[in-house]
């Protein structure tokens, strides 16, 4: 009877190990797994960003295109999406097959994306240009800002300090660019590591806010980046 009790003990030691084992396992695995940042895609041309937890730059897609991508794929989703990709600053060559890609419509006018390749060849930077509001109609209505939904749109179409720091928070550094740069004069650059976001801002000296120069780039995260 003794031996009896003393293997029955035994064995619910044994389960009872084992279960606690495997419990731990499993809430280790899940609190690993919630502080890694999500790599689900948000088609900014479909959804509001902002109304996303917790993103970073890896999920950002617009028109198809996103960071990573090969040059390969970016031929493939321009094709797809009838547009083109040209060398940038010049509209005339369709074929970016080297450099810096700017994304044109079907009538060759800039989409407001441009698109920048890293060393491996894959998109390190997809870039997107507020379009002015005094620029042609043809133009504007080109601009795949006016495609945005929710604060993503008002970000880059009613653009103020306020609102950045309303969506995006303090930023992790800002600078005010070098004005021997003719492109860069008056720009101020503010940068958001651990989301991979980066925005330029050039106020416009004769009207609201709101019309001043945007440039907004996803890059690599930190966080991304070191998980």
């Amino acid at each position: 009877m003794l031996k009896v009790t003393s293997a029955c003990c035994v064995f619910a030691c044994i389960v009872f190990l084992d279960f606690s084992i495997g419990a731990n396992v499993l809430f280790a695995s899940s609190q690993s797994g919630s502080s890694m940042p999500s790599t689900q895609k948000i088609d900014i041309t479909k959804s509001d960003l902002f109304a996303a937890k917790d993103w970073d730059s890896m999920q950002v897609d617009v028109s198809g295109f996103h960071l990573g991508m090969s040059r390969d794929e970016a031929s493939s989703n321009a094709q797809n999406h009838k547009l083109e990709l040209s060398v940038t600053d010049v509209r005339a060559q369709s074929t970016c097959l080297v450099g810096d890609c700017d994304v044109h419509d079907a009538h060759g006018l800039w989409t407001s994306i441009t698109l920048r390749f890293g060393s491996t060849n894959r998109i390190a930077e997809v870039e997107i240009t507020r379009t002015p509001e005094d620029a042609a109609p043809a133009v504007r209505k080109a601009a795949v800002t006016l495609n945005f939904k929710g604060a993503t749109y008002s970000l880059f179409n009613r653009y103020s300090n306020d609102l950045r720091l309303k969506l995006l928070g303090p930023e992790g550094s800002r600078e005010v660019l070098s004005r021997k740069n003719p492109s860069y004069q008056g720009k101020v650059r503010y940068e958001y590591p651990l989301r991979g976001v980066i925005i330029f801002v050039s106020a416009n000296p004769h009207g609201p806010e709101r019309t001043s120069d945007l440039v907004v780039s996803f890059v690599p995260s930190e966080r991304h980046s070191s998980n």
